[in-house]
């Protein structure tokens, strides 16, 4: 059977057709989206990493540098017997140890605690709105057109 619809005669069949087609769209939409944001929290992760793969190996530069700086002030404490050259060791041994917590033990962990209860207790510091979905965009694509 016929429809006639903005002028236009359609069949039952073709409008059907069509309402499918238009649902297989929204689905591949969504499906889209799913697969974009889960590429975002990848690239987010492997982010991460490679931070920390940056503080690991600034921190075996440091240590080196810290290593040849205790042992060139030994080394000139014995000729001199000057207790003075051992005053370069304690900045470099706070910047060591600070790369070496934030590459090899918990630094990373409390710097996520930190944001993550900021986040809860300040919500001027998270998303206005929240976070995004799906049918968020969706909305503001429709009111676009």
């Amino acid at each position: 059977y016929r429809l006639n619809i903005m002028g236009l005669n359609i069949s039952k069949k073709f409008q059907d057709q069509l309402a499918k087609a238009q649902e297989f769209m929204i689905q591949q939409g969504e499906l889209n989206f799913q697969r974009q944001t889960l590429m975002q929290a990848e690239m987010f992760r492997k982010q991460a990493a490679i931070g920390v793969a940056r503080a690991q190996d600034t921190a075996l530069w440091f240590g080196s540098f810290t290593l040849v700086v205790a042992a060139s002030a030994t080394v000139a404490y014995f000729k001199t017997r000057n207790k003075g050259l051992f005053g370069a060791l304690i900045p470099t041994s706070f910047v060591t140890c600070y790369w070496i917590d934030l590459g090899y033990y918990d630094k990373m962990k409390r710097i996520s605690s930190t944001a993550e209860d900021l986040l809860r207790e300040h919500k001027a510091v998270g998303l206005p709105g929240g976070a995004i979905n799906y049918n968020d965009i969706e909305a503001i694509r429709l009111r676009k057109r």
